[in-house]
């Protein structure tokens, strides 16, 4: 049976999460611009924290930005230098959550209609963990 979802089930990313990435690409002096048009995504750099996307949006720029910089590790590379404590997502997360786990399902889509069945008990045990 292929299960359906509404697009109110789609999970949505704050659009600036992206900006690591595109900023990395400028130091590179690789332009983002063209990856984001073909993606279909504002090609405003820094991108906006009042837009969400798609989570399909964010991993395809993802996938497509270590091809464009010609490095299958660059977010591998991006995510060991990154501060996470000045990063806008984190920030605001930390900054709103009273304990770790909290922090954590701040990154999990609220509703779990928009996950497949396959996924829950991961993600389950993940907040277990961390509660």
């Amino acid at each position: 049976m292929i299960r359906t979802e509404s697009i109110h089930s789609v999970p949505l990313i704050r659009l600036s999460s992206i900006n690591p990435f595109l900023l990395e690409l400028i130091s590179r002096e690789i332009d983002a611009q063209p990856l984001l048009q073909q993606l279909g995504l504002p090609t405003q750099i820094p991108a906006s924290s009042e837009l969400f996307v798609s989570a399909l949006s964010i991993y395809e720029l993802v996938e497509s930005s270590a091809r464009l910089a010609g490095d299958p590790y660059f977010g591998a590379r991006l995510g060991a230098n990154l501060d996470l404590s000045g990063w806008e997502p984190i920030a605001e997360a930390a900054g709103s959550a009273g304990t770790g786990g909290e922090l954590l399902k701040r990154f999990i889509p609220v509703s779990e209609s928009g996950l497949s069945y396959s996924k829950l008990p991961m993600i389950r045990h993940i907040i277990r963990i961390f509660l």
